[in-house]
């Protein structure tokens, strides 16, 4: 099984997202708040990026909002994102197709950064 990419301390004690290489792209560990009031990326919570969504976790709505912003914050088509693990919990796993490790893992440490950059209120 290939080794996570993070987390590791970054300048400033930051915590990365951990980020697994897939062969159909990449692998972001993403802990997810249904029925928040204001949807986005909040930062990094235990080593899973941390997102806020306002759909309930009913009926596939809040996954299927998961990988909206994930692609929308990756820069990808909403199609090449799919949950690939813990479809009914609020821990999951999600493959961002077509896009290298690396690449993901870089994207979303300065997501994190500019979240906790902008204190999100309700973070945590």
């Amino acid at each position: 099984m290939p080794r996570p990419l993070a987390p590791e301390p970054a300048g400033g004690g930051a915590v990365l997202p951990r980020v697994e290489p897939h062969l159909q792209g990449a692998v972001v560990d993403v802990w997810v708040q249904p029925r928040a009031k204001r949807p986005g990326v909040v930062g990094v919570r235990q080593g899973a990026l941390h997102l806020k969504v306002a759909a309930p976790p009913e009926d596939g709505r809040a996954n299927d909002e998961v990988c909206r912003l994930l692609a929308e914050a990756l820069g990808v088509r909403a199609r090449d994102v799919r949950i690939v693990g813990g479809a009914r919990s609020r821990a999951k796993r999600a493959l961002v197709a077509g896009m290298d490790a690396g690449r993901a893992a870089r994207a979303l440490a300065a997501l994190a950064a500019a979240a906790a950059g902008r204190g999100t209120p309700g973070a945590g």
